[in-house]
Formats: C-alpha cells, structure tokens, sequence
C-alpha cells in the first residue's frame, strides 16, 4: 500500500491532506518573493499566498532550540532537514479494506482498547497516516493532535490544540484517543537506532523501544509524550528548504526519489527507510457519544470559535501575570507565548548543555560568523 500510495510529501505540508477552518490564528504575512518565507518559523500557506506557522510548530521550535532526544548541537538548516520527515494522512478508514481489516482483529482491537479509559471502550477510528524517515530523520517529541467536544484540527491548527491540552483550561472538553504504532520496514538492526521513545512514568525518565519490524506500539499519544529517536543520526543528508515543496516518491523496482520543487537531490532503496503505520482511534462510553460527537464535528453541534479559545488563554495569561489587560500584541508572538508558557517538552535526557545553541546563528545573524566556525 506504501509503494502504491507512491508520493509521500513532509510532515510540513499536512494541510495537503485535509482542510482546517483557520490556518493561523492571526500570525499571517504576505509571502516574500519566489514564494518563500524569511522568518524560520514560518512556512507557505497551502495556497502560496501567505506565511503563516506550521502546525507543529510547537514540536519543530522546541526541537530546533534543544536538538531534540539526543540534544544535539547542529545549524538551523541541518534540524530543519532532519525534523521534515515524510508522510500520509487518510481520514476515511472505512475506505481501505485491508487496513480496516487490521484494525478490526482481536489482537489489535485488545491492544488499543487497553489503552482507552476502562469506563470508554468504544472505538471510533478517524485516522491511520504513513510516515517514513530517510537517514537522519527524526520524528520529533510531541504530543498528538488532540481532540476537545468543539475543536479538531478541521477547525484550528494543531499547536493550538496542543497547548489547549498542555494548559488544562479545556480539560472538561478533551476526548480520550489512543495511538498504535506499528513497523513496516523490513530491517532488524539497532546500529540504526530510530528507536521509539517516550514519556510515562511519574519520575519522566525516558522509556526505549526498538522499531522491531510487525510489532506495535499503543499508547494514548495525546496525553503521552513521545517521539522517534533519530534514525542513523550520523548521516548527512539533503537540505530540504522549507518553503519548497519537498516529496519523497517511489519510483518502482524498490527505488525512491527525494525531490525539493521537483529537482531530484537523492536516491535510496525501500531498505534505507524507517516505514511505520500509525492508527488512531478516539475513546466514547458508547456509540451515542461517537454519533453525537461526529455530528458535531461536521457543524451540528456547538463548535469553539477561535475568539473564545485565544480570550481564555488571554484571561489566564493576566492572572499569571504574563500579559496586562488591553496589552497590545502581535498575533505571532502570542503564540510564541502561549507555547512558552504552557507547552512543557522534557529537554534532552542525557545532555550536559540541554540548548542547542547553534541555533544562535540563526536567530541573532550578528552571531552567525561565531557560531558557523563550531557547528
């Protein structure tokens, strides 16, 4: 089925698989020329018209300023190719037999059923998405896209989402999901790392497993945070700008093509790649709380506006003493401030300067001559 689904874009361009109701919450700039976007955290709207924040940004900007699991000390461009891996999403799981099938068998329904609350043993599938990492790649930390009664990622962008889950104010309103993980690569090799790690346990220390091929992995990826441990981390690869369109694409005969706005920069072999089915299901008492919410999420229910989610953080915001009433603020460093003040990624586990700073570089330019010589 990967091989059919041929071309696998990065997880940057997400909103080439569905539509969200507000791309940003206000951050937008017209685009520069040639279609690209200065600012490091921005990137092309799906129309080309407008720079705006990915949907992740909460995991690409924590990533960038730590260098992730292994707390590595590398330049913007190089975490800025090593974050994009690749990937599908498809919301109509319905529609693929032999993944319906999968999920439908006993072993794989007891395995994400252990994982929804004892008193929310009904599933309801919405999603199962392909990811594939080429040498270098990481999956960074994260938390999924959660699911609130009133806001998906059909209505706001998935870093607001996920600082609604990391601030608590919503809690009233979460849906309980579960995530299975599960390999499709053939190789069976630890030298290449690429392990799946996470968070779960009350003293936070990382948990490892490998990416053993056929086996599986199920948690509720929503509350817990995880990620995938760079995959052979030592390899160089590509510059992939992110302002471009970058697409990995099977070629036939076992061969794959990297391509950045269709010139062609590497080759590999479906043996290069670390290839993992994701499915997710959400968590509901019965099968009136699935039809209800689903009813509400395509519009008849009562949905969140995004006024109403931003002026609750905002009321917050001033009883922390983060923000003063009527305190003007541009839209984008708002959003840098609810994920400074809400979003809590662990930093690196084993490194003895937890900040990436050969980021510095890219942040303060009058730094780059320092920086570029040590990193």
């Amino acid at each position: 089925m990967v091989k059919t689904m041929k071309d696998f874009p990065t997880n940057n361009a997400d909103l080439k698989f569905y539509k969200t109701m507000h791309e940003h919450i206000g951050e937008a700039q017209p685009i520069g020329a040639n279609n690209t976007c200065e600012h490091p955290f921005l990137v092309p709207s799906p129309d080309k018209t407008l720079c705006i924040l990915p949907g992740r940004i909460d995991v690409a900007r924590h990533y960038m300023r730590t260098g992730g699991v292994e707390g590595a000390k590398k330049s913007y461009n190089k975490l800025l190719s090593s974050v994009q891996s690749f990937g599908r999403y498809m919301f109509n799981v319905s529609e693929y037999d032999l993944v319906k099938n999968l999920f439908a068998s006993d072993d794989f329904q007891s395995a994400a059923k252990s994982v929804c609350p004892a008193d929310k043993q009904m599933l309801d599938p919405f999603q199962f998405n392909f990811i594939i990492q080429i040498p270098g790649q990481t999956v960074a930390m994260h938390l999924d896209a959660p699911y609130f009664w009133g806001a998906s990622r059909f209505q706001f962008p998935q870093w607001l989402l996920a600082t609604m889950k990391f601030s608590n104010l919503f809690q009233d309103r979460y849906v309980d999901q579960v995530q299975v993980v599960g390999y499709l690569h053939k190789w069976n090799d630890s030298k290449r790392d690429g392990n799946f790690v996470y968070w779960n346990t009350e003293d936070q220390k990382m948990q490892s497993i490998p990416p053993t091929p056929r086996y599986g992995v199920s948690v509720d990826g929503a509350k817990v945070l995880h990620a995938a441990a760079a995959y052979q981390p030592d390899t160089e690869m590509p510059f992939l700008d992110k302002s471009k369109d970058n697409l990995l694409q099977y070629q036939g005969e076992d061969k794959w093509i990297l391509t950045s706005d269709g010139k062609t920069l590497s080759e590999y072999t479906t043996d290069d790649l670390r290839v993992t089915i994701v499915y997710r299901a959400r968590c509901f008492a019965t099968e009136e709380e699935i039809v209800k919410f689903r009813d509400m999420a395509t519009g008849n229910g009562e949905l969140l506006t995004l006024e109403s989610i931003l002026d609750t953080f905002k009321e917050d915001l001033i009883k922390r003493g983060r923000l003063t009433r009527g305190q003007e603020i541009s839209s984008l460093d708002f959003a840098f401030m609810l994920m400074d003040e809400y979003t809590t990624y662990p930093l690196p586990p084993n490194a003895i300067i937890p900040v990436n700073y050969c980021m510095l570089g890219k942040l303060f330019p009058q730094t780059d001559v320092v920086f570029s010589k040590i990193c």
